[in-house]
């Protein structure tokens, strides 16, 4: 069908370069092209009298195009306006920039989505009919969505509907605004495809280094810490770059700033985290899968583990396999922090088979035990080391030792957004949010956050779950 203002006699970007001066404006030109293998869609953040989003699909060489003044919502009851506007050229999606003021939608342009689209039915015929069925393979959107035309005879607008379709991917809009938790370019800050990929990986995740998701393949966030002592007093490497796989085992932890000499405490207090409703918005912070599980201290001298609750309550008879496998580790003594869960059939932490082998004589449950912290080890205190430098150094103690029962658990450099909106579908607890640049402090801080999908109902039809030693 025609875009909107378009006759049947006029070309598909007559209106598009109607529009624009291409001696002032950066835009491209007004070329058509052949389809490739996939169809391209883009959705763009354009900051110009009024901030909207313009959605494009690609179909029969351009890009027919909606602005959405708020944008998507994976809430299917989220019906949003979607004025169907000139098409463009197939170039436009990867345009960024500024369109000069006085130019036709001046303002500021980013690529805020982008990937391919797959048309359910004939996208002519739903163009025709005024109803277009879709899946969308972004790095922010996925599943099936739709656009339907609301407009009236002789209307000058051509208004439609752009909503989320009933499938595994809708979210309630309370609980997840997509614009307002990704609001940035997709170019500048680069997401991997969102659909296939963090449920994927998040079972990988459980069954493998239990740590998190990423949007694709699992990709662990390299640890960054200084292998040299005059490293170490620069801090960070610019713009979070991080040491190559392998490097962490030259780390020398004596080296580190804050790192000094001590003899290891008989009791330790843990950090504990605050509770958020949002990620952070502000601060360079490492994310991690909040564990469904029991937080446990484990005190480890000449060799020798002995297990202890947050409480400080020695667990180590309830433990002892574990406690015989963290021995294994070379580490002649260390304060470890971490989480102990049992994984379920598909590979994921269940706080219920936890308790069963806790509670079981037999305890033919394996136990296992990821470890995110060392606030002491081999005879340094690390609590005042910056928490990367400490991750850095735990993963170097745990290179190519940890076994079935002990792992180091991994952090991941994704989206928190994209992270907890995957752990909450594989109904796991919720995510961990840590500033990279804290030092560890016993007791409940705001450089520990903990993002969680829902409140566990803690009361159970017999009584009281105790969850004491959760973390």
């Amino acid at each position: 069908m025609p875009a909107a203002g378009r006759t049947p006699s006029s070309t598909p970007l007559e209106r598009y370069n109607a529009k624009r001066d291409f001696k002032i404006t950066s835009e491209p030109g007004p070329v058509r092209t052949k389809p490739g293998k996939q169809l391209s869609f883009v959705i763009q953040k354009h900051d110009a009298t009024r901030l909207h989003y313009d959605f494009r699909l690609e179909l029969d060489g351009v890009l027919l195009s909606w602005a959405v003044p708020k944008g998507p919502s994976f809430d299917p009851k989220e019906r949003r306006l979607a004025v169907h506007v000139e098409d463009h050229p197939v170039a436009y999606g990867t345009f960024e920039g500024t369109i000069p003021k006085g130019q036709y939608g001046a303002g500021t342009v980013i690529v805020w989505d982008n990937g391919s689209w797959e048309p359910v039915g004939d996208p002519q015929a739903g163009m025709k009919a005024g109803k277009l069925v879709f899946r969308l393979h972004g790095k922010k959107l996925a599943g099936l969505w739709e656009l339907v035309k609301i407009a009236k005879p002789g209307e000058r607008q051509e208004p439609w509907l752009l909503f989320k379709k009933h499938d595994e991917w809708e979210r309630p809009h309370a609980d997840y605004d997509v614009v307002g938790a990704l609001p940035d370019s997709v170019i500048a800050h680069p997401l991997k495809p969102l659909d296939g990929g963090p449920v994927a990986s998040i079972q990988r995740a459980g069954k493998v280094a239990a740590a998190t998701l990423e949007a694709g393949k699992a990709s662990a966030m390299a640890a960054t810490a200084t292998p040299t002592k005059a490293r170490s007093k620069r801090g960070p490497a610019p713009n979070g770059a991080r040491p190559r796989p392998g490097q962490a085992s030259a780390f020398d932890a004596s080296a580190l700033d804050g790192a000094r000499k001590a003899a290891l405490p008989e009791t330790l207090s843990p950090q504990l985290a605050t509770l958020a409703k949002a990620a952070p918005m502000h601060g360079d912070w490492l994310y991690e899968i909040k564990f469904d599980g029991y937080r446990l201290l484990t005190r480890i001298a000449h060799g020798q583990a002995v297990i202890f609750t947050r409480g400080g309550h020695d667990w180590t008879h309830k433990m002892q396999p574990l406690a015989d496998e963290l021995a294994t580790l070379g580490i002649d003594s260390a304060w470890l922090d971490g989480e102990a869960v049992v994984l379920d059939a598909a590979g994921l932490p269940h706080f219920n088979l936890l308790q069963n082998a806790l509670d079981s004589k037999r305890s033919s449950a394996a136990i296992v035990y990821y470890v995110f912290d060392a606030p002491f080890l081999n005879g340094l205190d690390l609590r005042r080391v910056l928490l990367w430098s400490r991750r850095a150094v735990l993963k170097a103690a745990f290179a190519g030792k940890d076994n079935d029962r002990v792992h180091f658990s991994e952090a991941f450099d994704i989206p928190p957004a994209q992270m907890l909106d995957a752990a909450c579908r594989m109904g796991l607890e919720g995510v961990m949010a840590k500033r990279r640049d804290s030092t560890y402090v016993s007791g409940r801080t705001e450089h520990w956050l903990k993002l969680k999908c829902s409140l566990r109902q803690e009361f159970v039809v017999i009584g009281f779950t105790d969850r004491s030693g959760s973390g």
